[in-house]
């Protein structure tokens, strides 16, 4: 009898423990993101979300892995040729979400490239979140089922990719939220500037002629321009 109290005293303790160190990690991510977190959501939202994130980086097998833009935009192009996407729109979401940081994780508990939440990773089947392209894939697929809801409305699919295709369908477009209404204004200017390049290369390669200041294919914008039009 003495032996089984003692058992359970040390599972109290380890629990307390651990409970301790889950908590004072959540606390360290809200503080210190892998993702600078733009809108100041409070600590006490998606601690869980937050903890589960850091779980799967850990378990990751690609945790200590780089992919280069190079890499990333190669998987993109591969997955939206694939499931019939605009791949320049998946740039797109990549650079706000992640900056193309394969290891992202933001206060909400968004993972990797495109920023993931660990219950749509859970339904889109993605085994490993921070593996490029197991997360491209998932966020994909996310981005035609969108797409096929709202008709291939771009500001809509971003509005839905943000916060929900529940909330689009309740407020009849994109909700009047600040977080997603600048979200949307925002991916919206990354998409076109990322179409508008994508247009002139192709009419650059085409006439046989490249200028030295134009960017090379699916070299993705610079610091700075991306830094200009964040909300």
């Amino acid at each position: 009898m003495k032996r089984i109290f003692q058992l359970t005293g040390i599972w109290f303790w380890f629990s307390v423990l651990l409970s301790g160190l889950l908590v004072a990690q959540s606390y360290v991510s809200y503080k210190f993101p892998i993702k600078q977190d733009l809108f100041e959501h409070s600590y006490r939202s998606h601690i869980e979300n937050r903890i589960i994130a850091y779980a799967y980086l850990l378990t990751s097998s690609d945790k200590f892995s780089h992919w280069s833009r190079e890499e990333i935009n190669t998987i993109i192009d591969s997955a939206a040729h694939r499931h019939g996407v605009d791949p320049q729109l998946i740039q797109a979401i990549t650079l706000f979400e992640s900056y193309y940081l394969a290891h992202a994780i933001s206060t909400t508990g968004a993972m990797g490239l495109m920023a993931l939440m660990p219950e749509t990773a859970r339904s889109l089947g993605v085994a490993d979140p921070f593996n490029p392209i197991d997360n491209i894939e998932g966020g994909v697929k996310f981005v035609k089922t969108l797409s096929e809801k709202f008709q291939g409305d771009t500001s809509l699919i971003l509005a839905a990719y943000n916060g929900g295709p529940g909330s689009v369908i309740k407020h009849g477009g994109v909700p009047p939220y600040r977080e997603t209404t600048a979200y949307v204004d925002t991916v919206g200017k990354i998409y076109r500037f990322l179409k508008q390049e994508s247009q002139e290369q192709g009419g650059s390669l085409r006439s046989g002629a490249v200028s030295d200041n134009q960017t090379e294919t699916n070299q993705i914008p610079l610091k700075q321009a991306f830094t200009d039009i964040r909300p």
